[in-house]
């Protein structure tokens, strides 16, 4: 995923923080999560919210 679309997720996950409900599903565990994004801080940031 490039830096746009992991910035629009991490949008998407950050609108929705304490304020709604969000189920996220992937076939991939936590720790590929890093491999996945353009960017580990964003990643970390998107976890966080969503643990």
């Amino acid at each position: 995923m490039d830096r746009t679309a992991s910035n629009h997720f991490f949008q998407v996950v950050n609108q929705a923080y304490e304020k709604q409900s969000l189920i996220v599903t992937s076939n991939r565990p936590f720790q590929e999560w890093a491999g996945l994004f353009d960017d580990a801080v964003v990643v970390s940031a998107i976890l966080d919210r969503l643990g």
